[in-house]
């Protein structure tokens, strides 16, 4: 009668059957199926097949192993009873792996694979060797032929290519080479004529010897004789014009004695073209000079791209291993193949050997590896099961405390510690509890929001914990964003969105501290400026992030209207510093004028009154009289020049009143009050009103206008345009005109005080009216320059900021 406590007869058999079969397929397919099939089988379709059995045999061994498994899960089949400890664990792996046969399988296949290699290097190396030795001689061949047909071509009756002379040469040649068949003269459409021999010979013309460098080798042709090789040579004059071909005939079966000679024994020998047209064969097959292998692509392609070996099937259905040389520079190639029957048949026969001996280990093997596991794997799975079921929420189930020594003791601490699980649980809870209050009232005294931030790998974002903080500064509640936090990364500001996520990936990858300024937009609140610190951990599938979040949005505002203040105070000082530049310019200008410019009249009226008490002594009043007068007329002339300084001085530094100033209407007085002449033409163009000071401005357009009036007032044509255009950020007036003009290198000394380009007697003034409006323009923040040449006109223009548009 069969014992409870032992295993049922099928849970016996089903142990064997998949330790035994799953253990033999694995082995089998990981370690060496592969190389035992293309030992075991020659033929393609043969190991095709082997291959479709081998996989449909492990499909179906691990089905079976799947179906056990579901049926053991599902309670389809009882669980093991409860046995008795038994022997430890480490004991049973010991013997494990005292019996494995693993090591002695792995040696086996190492040396079928290490010996299948020599055989195949070796049967590679002799077909290397054929293939070299063969190209060797066809190409010595042919350059001795080339060399041939190049002498004959030099010959002046060949290079006639004329019928009626044929030159002797060709007959005495052929006869000395037994190999020639017959030397024929082609012309350039490829027709004989003349020839050695008359009658058989191979059309070629012109355009087809066009690509070739040295000559044409044709594929062997049905001749009276037997199989013939057409090698065909251009017939080039001094000046290199093609006018025929040379063509000598060699007899195939010559080509097939090289083949011979250079193919050792057991080897295959084959001399081909390019495209595969078999020109000489060793061992000879009848038919097949001239025609196209049909398999040629097979080896011919991999061994072109350099590949070392390729087996393949030849012509006459026999698999061999194979190599291929070119022949000089030509198509021709020279193939060798020595059988892959003859190389691997020891091989196979010592594979099938050992592959019985390890069979044989490995059924032992598998016997003794099954009773170990079966021992091992009952109690392992009640243990299994138990866990399983407390997992799944029955804390009161058990796991039995049989088997193995080490699997009992843990199956006995797994019982014990599901004993402790309550009184656990309930202390994890209260601990959570007051963690969690805690975390609550801290919270509520720390500005901002407090809060544990999820990101499983799949990119999936949620807030587990958040503080209440989070209301103010997201518009949203905890638990609205405790599976999922895209209501408050929705808030985000759109061109933020971008930098958060990548922080948080960097932060992710590299588990490095958060520190994170974006913005956010809020319904209500509108835009705001959070700051966010955070340190992330590792977590099985995500990162958890602990920080805080508080707002900034005040300390921002501060900090832009700091920066406003500093931009603001930065334009007062540019201001300012130019203001003071133009000072110190005017102050220089002044200095210079006083040291020089009125040092003039000065000189006049001290040479003039030093010169008075004489004329006075003597009576000459008519003198005397001229002499004061020149003496008051210098006078009034400095008092000019003092009043011009002091105009120069004070513009400038008095407030500029902000108004809006109608430039048309400005001008239009202007040109009232200074009288235009009869016969001078005055164009008015577009001109803006702007925002300025309306007296300084006044005076520049006065002394511009003034200036084209004067400059121009001995011209009978004279025309005066005045117009202004927007150039970047600013806007620029002109006046021009077309008078008298100025040299254009003194240009920079007409802004300057008493500086003139014209004299006195020719056109009046000061020379104070451009330095005035110099200053005027430069304190409205524009600049003035002119342009001009002698008795072509001038240009003045003068700019002001684009923002004074009104």
């Amino acid at each position: 009668m069969q014992n409870k406590n032992e295993p049922r007869v099928p849970d016996r058999l089903y142990a064997a059957l998949i330790g035994l079969g799953y253990l033999l397929a694995g082995l089998v397919w990981i370690g060496f199926s592969d190389e035992a099939g293309s030992l075991l089988f020659s033929s393609s379709e043969t190991l095709t097949r082997y291959q479709t059995y081998k996989g449909a045999a492990f499909v179906t061994v691990t089905a079976l192993l799947v179906f056990v498994l579901a049926a053991r899960r599902v309670g389809l089949v009882e669980p093991p009873p409860v046995r008795r400890r038994g022997p430890s664990l480490s004991a049973l792996l010991a013997g494990l792996v005292l019996v494995t046969a693993l090591p002695l399988v792995v040696l086996i296949g190492f040396d079928l694979v290490r010996l299948t290699e020599s055989r195949a290097t070796e049967a590679n190396a002799l077909a290397q060797g054929a293939a070299k030795s063969t190209a060797s001689s066809v190409e010595s061949f042919l350059e001795e032929r080339a060399r041939l047909a190049q002498v004959l071509a030099r010959r002046p009756l060949v290079l006639a290519v004329h019928g009626d002379k044929c030159d002797p040469l060709l007959t005495e040649v052929a006869g000395l080479h037994e190999e020639l068949r017959n030397i024929a003269v082609l012309d350039l459409q490829g027709e004989m004529v003349c020839a050695a021999h008359p009658g058989f010979y191979v059309p070629v013309t012109a355009q087809q010897l066009a690509g070739q460098g040295v000559g044409l080798v044709s594929p062997p042709v049905a001749a009276p004789a037997g199989p013939t090789l057409a090698l065909t040579y251009p017939v080039r004059t001094p000046g290199n014009e093609l006018v025929g071909s040379v063509q000598l005939l060699v007899a195939a079966s010559f080509l097939e004695r090289l083949v011979a000679n250079d193919a050792p024994k057991g080897v295959v020998g084959t001399l081909i073209t390019a495209q595969g047209y078999v020109l000489a064969r060793f061992p000879a097959l009848p038919g097949l000079l001239g025609k196209r292998m049909p398999n040629v692509s097979t080896f011919i392609g991999p061994l072109q791209g350099g590949g070392d070996r390729v087996v393949a099937k030849g012509i006459d259905g026999v698999e061999r291993f194979y190599a291929m040389r070119r022949v000089g520079n030509s198509d021709l190639l020279a193939v060798a193949g020595v059988d892959v029957d003859e190389t691997l048949g020891p091989v196979r026969a010592g594979a099938l050997r050992s592959l019985g001996i390890a069979g044989a280990v490995l059924l032992l093997a598998a016997l003794l590896v099954t009773s170990i596991v079966r021992r091992i794997a009952a109690p392992m799975k009640g243990l299994a099961l138990a866990a399983d079921a407390v997992a799944a929420g029955q804390f009161d189930r058990r796991s039995p405390e049989a088997g193995p020594r080490e699997v009992a003791a843990v199956a006995a601490q797994f019982n014990r510690m599901l004993d402790r699980l309550p009184a656990l649980e309930h202390a994890l809870r209260e601990s959570e509890s007051r963690h969690r209050t805690l975390l609550e009232k801290l919270s509520r005294n720390i500005p901002g929001m407090i809060f544990q931030l999820r990101m499983t790998d799949a990119g999936h974002a949620s807030l587990p914990f958040a503080s209440e903080g989070i209301l103010p500064l997201f518009e949203v509640l905890p638990e609205q964003v405790r599976e999922d936090a895209s209501p408050v990364l929705a808030s985000v500001h759109p061109e933020d969105a971008e930098k958060m996520a990548r922080a948080l990936e960097d932060s992710r990858r590299g588990l490095s501290y958060l520190a994170l300024e974006f913005r956010v937009l809020l319904p209500s609140r509108g835009l705001r400026h959070y700051l966010t610190y955070a340190q992330p951990e590792r977590e099985e599938g995500s990162v958890l992030w602990h920080g805080c979040t508080v707002d900034v949005t005040p300390l921002e505002q501060a900090q832009q209207a700091l920066r406003l203040a500093n931009e603001n105070l930065e334009a007062r000082v540019a201001d300012r510093t130019r203001a003071l530049a133009a000072a110190n310019e005017s102050l220089e200008s002044f200095s210079y004028s006083v040291a020089h410019d009125l040092r003039a009249p000065l000189q006049a009226i001290e040479g003039f009154s030093d010169a008075l008490p004489a004329l006075m002594q003597a009576g000459d009043r008519e003198r005397t009289e001229r002499l004061v007068q020149r003496i008051v007329a210098n006078t009034a002339q400095m008092g000019r020049m003092i009043d011009g300084l002091l105009a120069v001085a004070r513009a400038g530094k008095e407030q500029l009143a902000d108004e809006e100033v109608a430039l048309v209407a400005l001008v239009q007085d202007l040109l009232a009050e200074l009288k235009v002449p009869a016969g001078t033409r005055v164009d008015i163009g577009a001109l803006p009103v702007v925002r300025a000071d309306p007296a300084s401005l006044r005076q520049v357009w006065w002394n511009l206008l003034a200036n084209a009036l004067k400059f121009t007032s001995r011209r009978d044509d004279a025309q005066v345009a005045i117009g202004s255009e927007r150039q970047g950020d600013e806007l620029v007036f002109f006046v021009r005109d077309n008078g008298a003009g100025f040299d254009p290198q003194f240009a920079g000394r007409l802004f300057t005080a008493f500086q003139r380009l014209h004299d006195a007697n020719e056109f009046e003034g000061s020379g104070i009216g451009l330095a005035l409006a110099r200053r005027v323009v430069e304190s409205h923040g524009g600049r003035i320059w002119a342009q001009g040449r002698p008795g072509e006109g001038a240009t003045f223009y003068f700019s002001l900021p684009a923002s004074r548009a009104a």
